[in-house]
């Protein structure tokens, strides 16, 4: 993928969705490309959030497993962005992912991101929507696993999405 291809993905994210074409640009350069065919682990609950991802091509399986089974949190489809620990503390991930099928991933790196983020400010702000997001949906995964009766609204609106 060159370095437009990666910009068209990365828009297609809460994150860099409006963002100015010279950001993308930016971030494109930080980009890594990776191949993951299916059954591969993209990340292990416990591994060190030292990337976030977005994904190119493919599906991407994220769950919690456990000794009783697994809890599914969801499946990332293409222009979604996943790990998103790797954003803030760079702690243990909560969670792991595995792709579903052959599968193209863009991996950002956390020390690169902090860069790119001290250059443009906005996408500090752009974080904390995007994660805001990203939880939302992880609730509403969770709860529908559990069979419980309650709808967590999605927010916000795609027309809601923050200027660039």
């Amino acid at each position: 993928m060159d370095r437009e291809q990666i910009a068209a993905v990365l828009q297609q994210t809460h994150l860099f969705r409006s963002a100015d074409p010279s950001d993308l640009e930016c971030v494109a350069e930080i980009v890594d490309e990776v191949s993951a065919p299916p059954g591969q682990h993209i990340f292990f609950q416990g591994d060190i959030a030292t990337e976030f991802f977005v994904l190119a091509d493919g599906k991407v399986r994220i769950y919690i497993p456990g000794h009783g089974g697994e809890l599914d949190l969801g499946i990332v489809e293409v222009g979604q962005m996943f790990g998103e620990g790797g954003l803030f503390d760079g702690g243990p991930r909560v969670a792991s992912a595995i792709a579903l099928e052959p599968s193209t991933i863009l991996r950002i790196p956390r020390d690169e991101w902090l860069l790119v983020v001290d250059e443009i400010p906005e996408f500090t702000r752009r974080m904390l929507f995007a994660t805001g997001a990203s939880v939302r949906q992880y609730t509403s995964h969770a709860i529908d696993f559990l069979f419980l009766d309650v709808e967590i609204p999605s927010f916000p609106p795609a027309e809601d999405a923050p200027p660039g």
